[in-house]
Parts: structure tokens; sequence; C-alpha cells
């Protein structure tokens, strides 16, 4: 039976009297706070990924490429031939919805990331009064999660909404499971729910894997109820008895692996290869820049400059590892400390807690130390930390309510638990106010990064699109030059620039970016366009039509703008019955492309009397224009 509690969510004997519940205003602060924290996020725009996971994305525009959210990785919509790790369904099934209602309102996206923020906010406080001995204390772990400063990415950034999407729908999986493990074999219900939500979570986010290691750690830690077991047991048997608990998870997990690897040709692919001694020499400045950022985190950023260590030394390995360490150790012993005066909180209680939060503070890091998944020079990002963030606000939630000084109390709690809350909570919610504002638009958001993470080449791209897309030509330009002379054979950055000289006029320059675009990637459909427009514009028609061929062949099936483009041009060239297949291609992609229809009608009449003649319609290209930065 679970235990009773006073109004300050204490622990108190059953039939004692039950005044007005603290907790419950606790709570409802914690959530109060947390949406005023990032509710400034109302007023920003699209920025990031959203360009092509949004804006530029036809697959979010219609429900009849539903299948396609199931069968091919994110960026399938942009990038079909190539192989990718994001395979998430929900999250594209969120953004489906989400276009339904707002369409290109970008207020409408960010509050409905907000407020999927809050529920999240709402489930750790559940999850919290689950394990805690007293609500209280869980409400103030569900503010420290809450309003604190590592959710502006998952929060402000729409495309960042995979974390809460994932996490909404993964807590309350592992608190079906807690439902199901007290009603014993009495409730299959929560049993069949408590799959249910793991399985979806996994289709919202990868990261979702890890619930059947919270099961094995918490059957482990938590072995035969809150009570300590009469009958002790081997080691073997609580791991038997751990493992038999987690085996129906790892059944949804084996159906999600099938759906993944059909959909990836694959589980997973190398996006960046590095030799393992890279790898494991890097963990312990990656790890304890994480460390930094949970206990203090100011100067936060899209992007940052984490490099890769191929040579150990005290600077990046050594010192790095023994932060690691000393912060495990002093957890492993405040935890294992008896408390200092009288509480409904034991040793054995407290230790079990913190054993468990570390273990959701652990798990969900482990996958994020195979760098070779994550693009080059692009392996950390605060959004990783939201899911490991529900542990750290537990632990950090157990140590204030730890605080034991003088007998003053509010509300009837320690004062010095009530203001050290208070002074934390406040110190992060300005923290998350002020440090949001560089997310309202792109300039802001790559002005600020390319500060943070000056050797970021993506950072460098984006700001020079985002000054090109100003009228800062030169600024622009002048970066774009500056990541090729590092990079020669980044082919993106080749697209940017081309596209630059294209808007300016000089097309020599662009048509010989984009014939390096070919080079690199002869799958870039609006590469191969551009070549195609550039032709076209120089008069050398013929030169045109190979080109805009490839790029409507090599086009994601729903992309508009290819078929009416290769339709001009031959209509240019006298191939009026050519022209005229390519336009009525183009209207399957895009039914309400009036200017398709007009060249329909126009190409109809044409060839029902030759003798005429209409001057061609302008040729623009179609899809995303710049290259999308990931």
């Amino acid at each position: 039976m679970r235990a009773q509690e006073d109004s300050t969510g204490h622990s108190q004997r059953p039939g004692a009297s039950s005044p007005v519940a603290t907790h419950q205003v606790a709570l409802a602060l914690a959530l109060l706070l947390t949406f005023i924290a990032y509710c400034a996020t109302l007023g920003f725009q699209f920025v990031y990924d959203d360009r092509g996971q949004i804006l530029d994305n036809p697959w979010v525009r219609s429900w009849r490429f539903l299948p396609r959210y199931f069968t091919m990785h994110v960026w399938g919509v942009h990038n079909p031939d190539e192989l990718g790790n994001y395979y998430r369904p929900l999250f594209l099934l969120w953004l489906r919805v989400n276009y339904l209602f707002f369409e290109q309102k970008s207020w409408g996206w960010h509050l409905s990331s907000l407020l999927l923020h809050v529920a999240v906010t709402f489930f750790v406080y559940l999850l919290a009064r689950r394990i805690l001995t007293d609500r209280v204390t869980a409400a103030t772990a569900a503010l420290l999660f809450g309003v604190h400063p590592l959710h502006i990415e998952s929060v402000a950034w729409i495309s960042g909404v995979t974390e809460p999407l994932m996490a909404v729908l993964l807590i309350p999986s592992f608190l079906c499971y807690l439902e199901a493990r007290e009603a014993g074999g009495r409730s299959r219900g929560w049993t069949l729910a408590s799959l249910l939500l793991c399985f979806l979570a996994m289709f919202a986010k990868e990261t979702a894997l890890v619930l059947p290691l919270l099961v094995f750690s918490y059957e482990w830690i938590y072995r035969g109820g809150e009570q300590a077991t009469k009958v002790s047991e081997g080691p073997a048997r609580r791991f038997r008895h751990s493992l038999r608990c987690m085996l129906p998870y790892l059944a949804v997990i084996s159906l999600y692996l099938l759906a993944r690897a059909t959909a990836l040709q694959g589980l997973s692919h190398t996006v960046t290869p590095l030799r393992f001694s890279t790898i494991v020499f890097t963990w312990p400045s990656l790890i304890w820049f994480y460390i930094k950022l949970l206990i203090w985190p100011s100067g936060l950023s899209a992007f940052y400059d984490t490099p890769y260590v191929t040579r150990p030394g005290m600077n990046n390995v050594v010192l790095p590892a023994l932060a690691v360490a000393s912060t495990a150790f002093i957890i492993w012993v405040w935890a294992r400390k008896t408390p200092s005066a009288p509480s409904s909180e034991s040793p054995g209680t407290r230790s079990r807690v913190v054993a468990f939060s570390s273990a959701w503070l652990v798990l969900p890091v482990l996958p994020l130390l195979n760098l070779t998944y994550l693009p080059l020079n692009d392996i950390a990002h605060d959004r990783y930390m939201y899911l490991p963030l529900v542990g750290f606000s537990i632990i950090a939630a157990v140590a204030l309510h730890s605080l034991r000084m003088g007998r003053a109390t509010l509300f009837g709690v320690p004062a010095v638990q009530v203001m050290a809350a208070g002074a934390v909570a406040l110190g992060l919610v300005l923290s998350t106010v002020f440090q949001s504002l560089i997310w309202a638009d792109e300039l802001s958001l790559y002005s600020h990064a390319v500060q943070v993470a000056p050797n970021s080449r993506n950072v460098k791209i984006n700001l020079a699109n985002v000054a090109c897309e100003r009228g800062l030509y030169q600024a622009g330009i002048k970066l774009y030059k500056d990541v090729i002379e590092r990079y020669p054979d980044y082919w993106l950055t080749y697209y940017d620039l081309g596209y630059t000289y294209y808007k300016l006029g000089n097309l020599e320059e662009a048509d010989r970016c984009f014939r390096r675009v070919a080079e690199f990637n002869i799958l870039s459909a609006n590469g191969f366009l551009y070549l195609g427009l550039i032709r076209l514009k120089m008069g050398r028609v013929n030169e045109a039509i190979p080109y805009l061929r490839h790029a409507a062949e090599v086009a994601e099936e729903g992309s508009p703008g290819y078929h009416f483009a290769l339709g001009i041009v031959l209509k240019v060239q006298g191939d009026l019955t050519g022209a005229l297949n390519e336009f009525k291609e183009e209207l399957k992609v895009e039914p309400e492309q009036k200017a398709a229809r007009e060249q329909i009608v126009e190409i109809e009449k044409l060839l029902r009397n030759p003798g005429r003649l209409g001057s061609p319609a302008k040729a623009e290209a179609g899809g995303t224009k710049r290259g999308v930065v990931k």
C-alpha cells in the first residue's frame, strides 16, 4: 500500500487528517513557471532545420505521403537515395498534424512544442512521486526539470520537438510498468499500455530503446518492493528476475528494429568513420562537457566546438576523466550518507533513489558515445540531455530536500529548503528566458553560434545563407569561401555559393559552383536544376535539357518545379509534345499550380493551330533553394 501524505507531501500515518495539499500548489507553480520560462518562444521564427523539415517539406502538406513516414528516414524527402539514421515516423506525423492546423504560422508550432514540454514536466512529477518519499520534493524535481535552460534547443527550436515527443510517451510507459508491477498479475491492461507506449516512443526517437534497461535497473535496485526483502537472494537470482521483467520490452523492440532495418536498409550507418581509439579518447572531455552544462547551464548554443581527441594528454583526457570520476564518487558518498537530522527519508531510500536516478541520467547518454553515428565535428548538442535531465532533476531535488538548517518552516516545509529551491529555480528561469532569445531568428542563432563554435563549417554556411538572404552578399560570399578553403570537398558549400551567384546574375561563377556540386553529388536535384536554368539564361537551350531531365529523374516524388522547368525549355526548343507531357507531370505533383495549367491550355491550342507560338513563361527552380545543413 502506498504511504499517505500530509499537506507538505510527507508521509503520515493512516487515519490522520489531510489538510490543504502543499504539493499541489508546488506542482501548479512548477508547471506555470515552466510555461513562463519558455513563453517568449511563441514569438520566434522558423530556424535551422525548420526550413527543410517544415517549410520546404512536401511530405507534411498532404496525407498521401503518410506511408513514406514509415518507409524512409526523415531526410528522405530531400535525399531519398542517401542512407540515414533518423527513423522517426511519429515525428513526421507530428509535423503533419501541426501543419494541418498552423501551416506556416510559427507561433502555433511553438505553442504545441511548449505545451508538450509542460506535459513532460507533469509526467516527471508523477515519476518522481513514485520513487521519492514526499510529493513536495517530487514537485521540486518537476520544477527543476521544466525550467532548466538545457531544454531550450528542444523547446525553442520547432524541429527539436523529437525529444519531448519521445519523452511524453516513454515516461508514461515506465509509469504504466510501475502500475503493472504493483498490481502483480492482476492487471494486464497496464502492461499492454506500457508496451504500446514504449513502441510509439521508439517511433518518435530511437533513444526510447533505453526503456528496457531502465526497467532492468529499477528491478535490480528495488527488488522486493519499497521495503527490504525478508529473504536474501544472490546476484544471479536478482539478475534473472530483472532480465525476465525486461523481456516483453525486448520483444517490442524487435518489432521496431525490424521496421527500422527495412526502412533504413540496416539498423544504422556510419556517418563519420573514426578510429576506436579516437572515440574512447574523446569520451572524457565530452562527458565532462555535459556534466558542466547540467550543473551550470550557461553559454548555450546550437553548435559547439568539441574536437575529437586523437592524442591523449593531461588536459584533454586525464583531467576530464578525473573530474567525471570525482563527480560520480561525490554523488555515491552523499547518497549513502545518513541524514544529519530526523527525516522521512532513510539512507537506504536515498541510495536507491539516487542509484535509479543515476541510471536514468546515464543510460540515455550511452548511445551518443558511438561518435561514428554523428556528423563530422558535430558531436554535442543540448537536446541530447533532455531525457537524462529527468534523473539529474530528481537527484538535485533530493539534495535540496536534504538541507537542514534551523527550525523555521514555510508552508510546512523547512524554510531553508524553500529558499534554496526558490533561488535555484529563479536562476534557472532567468537563464532560460535570456538564453532562449538566441533562437528568435536565424541571424541571432548563427551570429551567436559562430562565436561559440568558430570552427564549425555548418555554422558558417548557415550564417552565410542568412547574410545573403538579407542582402549582405559580400559578407556571405566571404564566409562561403572560408569554408571551401578549409573543406574543399564539401558539395553543399558550392551549392549555396552557386545559388548566391545565380541570384546576383553572375552566371559564369554560378555555373562553376554547380558543376562542382554535380561532381560531388550526382543526386542533387536542385544542383542539376540550376545548371539547366543557367544554360537556359545563357541561351544554350540544348545543353540545358540533359541537366533538367536528370534533375526531374532524381528529384523526390512530390517536389514541385522540376517538370515545369523542363517543360519550359522543351517548349522553347519547339518540342511541344514533350513540353505538354512535362507540364502534365507537374500537375500530378502540384495539382493547384496555375502556371502549369496555363501552359497546358496554351500548348494544346498551339498543337491544334501550329501557326501560333506564345512566349514562354519564366522558369523557376522548385524545392529548397539553399542547401539544408543539419
